[in-house]
């Protein structure tokens, strides 16, 4: 008997079963071309562009790759080609069902691949979402933060080459989780995922079905916010199109020292891109 397998997102078997890039490897190409990111999963670098094998081949080529689509589309009007310092602003507009879509299908994606021993899984909760058949947003917030580059005098300082060439921005490319210790203790309910591309970090809330109060929410978020030492952050609004980023107090360095993921990531990719 031959065992058809189910599509990650429609969970139909009968349809034939394609590679699904983590990251559109268009997008990835266009503006990440040293990019070479450390992979949990394997736990190694690598210059090659993770896959999972559990999309169909109809949910790949309609509803993701619009998804793709949208968010290059967007990149490219948005991202910064200019240094962020302390001072700098964007305005951004969006749609949110499409950019809230690719951002959770982006960390689905991740989560398959990428996944962590002591985190539960949860995105599946939402990938009726992401494929349109589901518009509620109750389980999920999406916030945006503004990070800004790193001094270039700064990296001079700590690289062990005194005459390195550093260029102006150096756009870094991650998804992560971010977990409360005492969380790890008395088990994860509620979790925050980000994703950095650039000077954007979309930092996904993901919310327990069984405790949706906006009072915890707050709470949870404020010390997010406070651990994570973050200034200034925006919430990505499904009611509104625009939004006004200020930069935040943080660049990517700020951002990921003290984790374990950036001790994997920041200081080695830092070195290697340059």
């Amino acid at each position: 008997m031959i065992i058809m397998k189910k599509c990650a997102y429609c969970d139909k078997t009968n349809n034939k079963i394609s590679n699904e890039h983590i990251i559109s490897k268009a997008f990835i190409k266009k503006y990440y071309e040293i990019g070479k990111g450390y992979i949990n999963a394997e736990e190694k670098y690598t210059q090659n562009f993770p896959t999972v094998r559990d999309v169909c081949i109809k949910c790949n080529n309609e509803n993701l790759n619009k998804l793709d689509t949208y968010f290059r589309e967007f990149y490219e009007k948005y991202i910064p080609t200019y240094v962020i310092n302390e001072l700098s602003e964007i305005k951004i507009e969006y749609d949110f069902n499409k950019l809230s879509a690719w951002v959770l299908k982006t960390l689905y994606n991740s989560e398959r691949k990428n996944s962590y021993s002591h985190l539960p899984k949860k995105m599946h909760r939402l990938k009726e979402y992401i494929l349109g058949k589901d518009n509620r947003t109750k389980l999920f917030k999406i916030y945006v933060e503004l990070i800004r580059d790193i001094d270039k005098e700064e990296i001079k300082r700590h690289h062990p080459d005194p005459n390195i060439e550093v260029p102006d921005k150096i756009d870094y490319l991650r998804i992560g989780n971010t977990v409360f210790s005492d969380q790890l203790e008395t088990g994860v309910t509620d979790t925050f995922k980000y994703i950095v591309t650039s000077n954007f970090v979309f930092h996904v809330f993901l919310l327990n079905p069984n405790e949706l109060g906006e009072s915890k929410a707050k709470v949870l978020l404020d010390r997010y916010l406070k651990v994570a030492n973050i200034s200034r952050i925006s919430f990505l609004d499904p009611l509104k199109k625009a939004l006004t980023l200020k930069a935040s107090n943080r660049t990517i360095v700020d951002m990921l020292e003290k984790t374990f993921e950036g001790e994997k990531h920041v200081t080695d990719r830092m070195r290697e891109e340059l």
